[in-house]
This record gives C-alpha cells, sequence and structure tokens, in this order.
C-alpha cells in the first residue's frame, strides 16, 4: 500500500476568530464531543497534534480535565484507545500559538491549510493538495473553524486553501467533526492501488488515466473522484455505483 503522506501533519480547531451565522466575529465554547471525535479521527490518519485553539482560559482549562482524564485518570484505564487519541491534545490560546507548537522541532516554516464551507478566493481541490502531502515539504497545520467558520482574515492569511466539501444538492452545513472526518479521509486515506479495480463481469469499462466508465443499458456513469478506502465486492459494489449519479474517485495510485 503506497504511503498516503510523507509530511508532518497537524491539526487546529479554533474557537476565535470565527464567524456566527450573521457573519459577526464571535468566540465559540468548546465542545467536549470535538474533543474526544477530532482527536480519534487524528489518530486515525496519523497526525501529529490535535491543537485546541481557545482564548479563555477557562474554556482551555475544561480541555485540560478533559484530557488528565483519560491520560492519568480512570478514562484511560477503562478504554486505552481513547487515551492514545486524547494524548494528542493540546490547548493554546491563539492561532499563532498553534504554528509555534508544530514548528518548535521544524527546521522550516509551517504552511497553514484552511478550510471553508463556501469557497473565498483561490481554493485547491483535494487531488491537488493530496499530492503535495506527498511530496517533502515543510510540516502542515490543517486549520478548522467552530461557528460558522473560520473569519476571513484567517482564511486570507491561509498558505492554502482547500476547496469546500460538496455535497448532493449543494446544502452543506456538515459538524465540524464531520468536515474534520472527511476532510483526512480524502486527504490521508491509503491510496487504491489500480490492479484493486477488478473488471466487474462485463460492466466496468477502463478509460483513461484515473477515469472509469460504468456501462449498463446505456447508461454511462463517471466514476472520477471518490468512494470507499477499499472497494466491497461487485454484486456491492454495482449496487453502490448504479444508486449514485455521480461517483468521485481520486484514490487510484499513479
Amino acid at each position: 500500500m503506497t504511503s498516503p503522506s510523507v509530511r508532518q501533519i497537524s491539526l487546529a480547531l479554533v474557537h476565535y476568530p470565527v464567524l456566527d451565522r450573521e457573519g459577526g466575529i464571535v468566540t465559540t465554547a468548546i465542545t467536549n464531543l470535538d474533543v474526544h471525535d477530532i482527536s480519534r479521527s487524528a489518530r486515525t490518519y496519523g497526525l501529529r497534534d490535535v491543537i485546541i485553539v481557545h482564548p479563555i482560559e477557562a474554556q482551555r482549562q475544561l480541555v485540560e480535565r478533559v484530557r488528565a482524564h483519560w491520560l492519568t485518570g480512570a478514562g484511560g484505564e477503562r478504554i486505552p484507545d481513547r487515551k492514545e487519541a486524547l494524548a494528542l491534545v493540546r490547548v493554546v490560546p491563539e492561532l499563532k500559538d498553534a504554528i509555534g507548537v508544530v514548528a518548535q522541532d521544524a527546521s522550516t516554516p509551517v504552511e497553514v491549510w484552511t478550510t471553508a464551507a463556501k469557497a473565498r478566493g483561490t481554493v485547491h481541490s483535494y487531488n491537488d493538495v493530496r499530492a503535495r502531502l506527498r511530496q517533502a515539504g515543510p510540516p502542515v497545520l490543517l486549520v478548522f473553524g467552530t461557528g460558522w467558520g473560520l473569519s476571513p482574515a484567517v482564511l486570507d492569511s491561509a498558505d492554502v486553501q482547500i476547496a469546500p466539501i460538496e455535497g448532493h444538492d449543494g446544502w452543506n452545513h456538515l459538524s465540524v467533526r464531520a468536515a474534520c472526518a472527511i476532510t483526512l479521509d480524502r486527504l490521508l486515506s491509503p491510496l487504491l492501488p489500480k490492479q484493486n479495480l477488478r473488471k466487474l463481469g462485463s460492466m466496468v469499462v477502463p478509460g483513461n488515466a484515473n477515469v472509469v466508465w460504468l456501462v449498463r443499458s446505456g447508461l454511462k456513469v463517471h466514476v472520477s473522484d471518490v468512494v470507499p478506502r477499499a472497494l466491497p465486492q461487485a454484486t456491492t459494489t454495482l449496487l453502490l455505483l448504479l444508486a449514485m449519479p455521480l461517483v468521485r474517485l481520486d484514490r487510484i495510485q499513479d
């Protein structure tokens, strides 16, 4: 299996400056579920740190208490896997401090990559940023915003803005936990070698490069950008593809 990344990657969850529903700059409260679920996703995909950014000391202390419960308290003894995930968590007051956490062991500057539900300025596709991760370069800090997203100032100062996650019909209001998991999977899950795309009877016809066409009763479905990490059995795969008008497949190894 091809390694999905040669870069060191950390994640920052920002609670200020973020937007409210009217577009104002606000500070959001830390959510316990965010700390747990994002750290578990980060551990799954091999990130170095999960850095919680909050300007209010009482909120940072809350995260430290949660972390201590799992690292030195009864929680870690009861569920060791959760302990391993929570060990990635750091807490800092500002985004610049998060960048410092990532840079402290690095000899080169940190690249800040942001995500947003709506595109702003120049954005990079998942294929593009995934390819960047496979090349030598400085450590990357993936920055996610709570509330209604990161402030324009944070987005505009980023080195890379990743394209928004596109849903079925333009509706896009994912929780930050879900957005993190989807983003990490798209960026860091192992690539599917081309030989794993076995011919499904006479139904799948390989095309150019990473393009596959499914032909059935005159219907052609363009498979161009991602589905599961490993293809299921042939029957299940056919049902999945036929049920979706557009299926994305970007994990085919060159």
